[in-house]
């Protein structure tokens, strides 16, 4: 097989074909299909779609009848996993002489789903530049796939599973956008653990025009009866969102929602907030939630606490709530989090508390971590604190404003 010409005219063949097959494909055939173009346009060999597992710890080969089943490789401590990590192509040494391995992230933009890795011969033109660029391509178009064909099939879910879910767990993983997104202007990264028995925590967040919508909610008790509670709440918030009512009117019909169905006998704490990511305005309100955290150049600003209304479904809160607002400043990083998540114990029944919290985000943003990295080392925290740490579901949502097409003016508003 001889490879094509590297260059733009090579990107766009793989690109279209792959595109092309990938539509009709069952979701069962995407690293069939994918393995099959990258053989034909690049004449690569040995190729493996790593997908990362559920718990962001394990990379796992998809089994194809062009690749073989694979070692499963951890994310720390090998090519493929620095890879992931770093989010960047890369080019290493192949088996044997005269091969060069090259890899590249399977993501959409800041969400990551695993590493495409192959083998081909080394370029004598010194295009191999050329050539992981193509790769790179590629990656993100399976990555596009991954994500399309997951809402068609099961396949692909059960290539990320490690245990057995939760009928709650699975509730909520259908019904929860991705853990992580991100545009020009915000990076949202989530934790919901634990990932295969979580019930009353939940997010949601959405991107409309210039607003990010953001939400974090913990509904009373745990398993499938909160996870339904959970799930009350969101459509409604997303109802009252799709139908553009503002923050007080969202909080009224959550309120009404939970009380409808809860009878009484269930609520939900939650806080719902309203990002303009033009100005970096930031709106909220909170149904008995912890206050959210602003990390600030390594500080710490505690001007986002406030009186919380009553949580959602006691029949409390009828009426209108506090809308707080604060400015962010580029860089900034808000963090929404449950009750769960601070009370998690070390070995000892330490509690990690707000400040245990905080200082992960800190030291994790002075290493220089992405916002999804920083998210999955304070996961490996958590799990790494011992397993009973789970008292309670655990979640955080951070929210990193990069700044926006009216940033530079964000200081003169006041």
């Amino acid at each position: 097989m001889t490879p094509s010409p590297h260059g733009p005219a090579e990107r766009a063949d793989l690109v279209a074909s792959l595109v092309r097959r990938l539509d009709d494909c069952r979701p069962s055939d995407v690293a069939d299909v994918a393995i099959e173009e990258l053989q034909r346009v690049l004449g690569a060999r040995d190729v493996v779609l790593y997908l990362v597992d559920l718990e962001e710890t394990d990379l796992h080969g998809e089994v194809s009848r062009h690749s073989p089943r694979r070692p499963v490789l951890p994310i720390a401590g090998n090519p493929v996993g620095d890879c992931y990590v770093s989010g960047t192509a890369t080019t290493g040494e192949g088996p044997t002489t005269g091969d060069i391995t090259l890899r590249a992230p399977v993501s959409h933009g800041f969400q990551r789903l695993g590493v495409l890795e192959l083998v081909v011969a080394a370029s004598a033109d010194e295009k191999d530049d050329a050539r992981l660029t193509t790769v790179a391509e590629g990656a993100r178009t399976i990555a596009q796939a991954v994500l399309t064909k997951s809402h068609f099939g099961d396949a692909l879910h059960q290539s990320r599973r490690t245990q057995e879910m939760s009928l709650g767990a699975e509730l909520l993983e259908s019904l929860l956008p991705p853990s992580t997104h991100s545009t020009q202007e915000v990076v949202v990264a989530t934790l919901l653990e634990p990932g295969y028995s979580t019930g009353g925590d939940a997010y949601d967040y959405a991107v409309n025009g210039d607003t990010t919508h953001l939400a974090v909610l913990d509904a009373m008790g745990h398993g499938f009866d909160a996870a339904l509670t959970s799930t009350v709440a969101i459509t409604a918030y997303r109802n009252s969102r799709r139908g553009d009512q503002h923050l007080v009117a969202t909080y009224q019909a959550m309120e009404s929602a939970v009380a409808d169905f809860g009878r009484g006998e269930r609520f939900v704490t939650a806080i719902l907030a309203e990002l303009d990511t033009t100005t970096g305005r930031l709106s909220w309100v909170s149904a008995g939630h912890p206050p959210p955290l602003l990390v600030r150049a390594d500080a710490i600003d505690d001007s986002l606490a406030m009186e919380p209304m009553p949580p959602l479904g006691t029949g409390l809160g009828s009426g209108a709530p506090t809308v707080c607002e604060e400015y962010l400043e580029p860089g900034d990083i808000l963090v929404f989090y449950t009750d769960g998540l601070t009370e998690a114990r070390d070995l000892d029944s330490t509690l990690l508390g707000v400040d245990g919290l905080v200082d992960l985000i800190r030291r994790g943003t002075a290493e220089g971590r992405s916002l999804p990295e920083l998210v999955r080392a304070l996961r490996n925290q958590l799990v790494d604190r011992d397993d009973a740490w789970v008292s309670d579901d655990a979640t955080a949502m951070c929210v990193q404003w990069r700044g926006g097409r009216l940033a530079d003016t964000a200081d003169d508003v006041p």
